[in-house]
């Protein structure tokens, strides 16, 4: 029964005394006189602890306050100390010390729970029970588990850093995978939102990564559907978002002259494209239809249509983004494309059997000459024509084969003009 009673002694405590601290026959209290209420605590085994243990201010009801604070030497002395003054703190402002102490305990335990590996494992749940994007989860399930799990599954959510994101990110790209490295970060930024809507985590440390450089040539070509799925899904961008994407698909331009389109190449439903931002250094002239006009006039007192908001620095979101948006809208998984694709994809249906059985037949010289593309040293030198008439019949074409597939798919619904 000895060793339940205390032998309390005073003294400015120091790292050189605690460690001098010899344990009694009973149990020995240290009261540290430089902070009030903190008191190292030595067994007659030898082990060391911090005890916070204080007087109950006049309304807080009778008896002591007394916590445990830590254990000696993992809590040092100055973590004592400041952890001592928060309690009184605490006790001062009228709240029990051990009240948030407990809340504080809970939420670490919590944090210790909700791993990375467990919250994604719920949001799969949760994507299942909500019938979203079925067919997709294999494959979000296969990358986040190849490429985040391994290295930070056992991390809590709440200390996910944008840090992490990005080194699994670089994992990938160092592998020769930069398309499926952007294919993960778009996931990874989607689960990410979901997290912060749940209160997992307070904001979406991946917001604000930008995707790998596109793979330009070697991208694939979005088909006639998938084309008009995108201009259905663009819709869910912001606005500038929205019409660059669709002066891209109507146009079949490149991404640099359309993000980097101004007003003043815009006359009387003509986008004149000056030869200084063209790759060939050849002048283009584009005839713009009735979904294309609106995105210029719309923005008529803008210098430039996009540069403000996503020209140059966002493009290579651009991209994710407009893919996420197909893949929320289809609920499908949608297969990695570039801002290229959309090029490739204007190009291949001016010359598709879709385009034939409209009616609309067009030589593969008025297909190249649409996209500006060169045809050849000689036919530069001789032949001057700039083709307006005939490109602006092959963009009026494609635009009412956009339109026919859009309503294919929306059920008949005419598509909205942009503005």
């Amino acid at each position: 029964m000895a060793n339940s009673t205390k032998e309390i002694l005073t003294a400015r405590m120091t790292v050189a005394q605690i460690d001098a601290i010899r344990p009694g026959l009973t149990r020995r209290m240290v009261s540290d006189e430089l902070v009030h209420n903190l008191y190292l605590k030595i067994e007659p085994g030898g082990a060391k602890s911090w005890l916070y243990d204080a007087a109950r201010l006049r309304g807080q009801g009778e008896g002591r306050i007394k916590l445990k604070l830590g254990t000696w030497p993992a809590m040092g002395l100055a973590d004592a100390r400041d952890s001592a003054r928060d309690r009184n703190d605490e006790r001062d402002r009228g709240d029990d010390p051990r009240t948030l102490q407990a809340e504080r305990e809970a939420e670490a335990k919590r944090a210790q729970a909700d791993t990375v590996r467990a919250v994604f494992a719920e949001w799969v749940m949760h994507k299942k029970l909500a019938k979203e994007g079925l067919k997709s989860l294999a494959e979000y399930e296969r990358l986040v588990g190849k490429n985040v799990l391994p290295l930070y599954g056992d991390t809590p959510i709440s200390s996910f850093t944008k840090a992490e994101v990005r080194e699994a990110i670089k994992v990938m790209q160092r592998r020769g995978s930069a398309s499926s490295a952007n294919r993960l970060l778009v996931l990874m930024k989607q689960f990410l939102s979901w997290c912060s809507r749940e209160d997992y985590v307070e904001h979406n440390v991946a917001a604000d990564l930008v995707t790998t450089r596109e793979e330009g040539e070697g991208s694939r070509e979005l088909s006639i559907a998938e084309l008009a799925t995108l201009w259905r899904a663009s819709d869910q961008l912001i606005e500038d978002e929205r019409d660059s994407i669709r002066l891209l698909i109507l146009t079949g331009a490149r991404k640099m002259e359309a993000l980097g389109a101004a007003s003043a190449e815009y006359r009387n439903g003509l986008w004149m494209i000056p030869g200084d931002r063209v790759k060939n250094k050849d002048p283009h002239v584009l005839p713009l239809g009735a979904l294309g006009k609106p995105i210029f006039e719309a923005r008529a007192k803008r210098k430039h249509l996009f540069a403000e908001s996503i020209y140059p620095s966002m493009m290579p979101d651009l991209a994710a983004n407009a893919l996420a948006a197909m893949e929320c809208l289809t609920e499908e998984f949608v297969e990695h494309w570039t801002l290229h694709s959309i090029r490739k994809g204007v190009r291949t249906a001016l010359s598709s059997d879709e385009m034939d059985e409209m009616g609309e037949v067009f030589s593969e010289n008025i297909a190249e000459i649409v996209l500006n593309h060169s045809l050849g040293a000689l036919n530069r030198k001789y032949n001057k024509s700039r083709y307006k008439r005939q490109i602006g019949r092959a963009l009026a074409a494609w635009e009412r084969l956009l339109s026919q597939e859009i309503a294919k798919q929306t059920g008949g619904n005419v598509i909205q003009i942009a503005g």
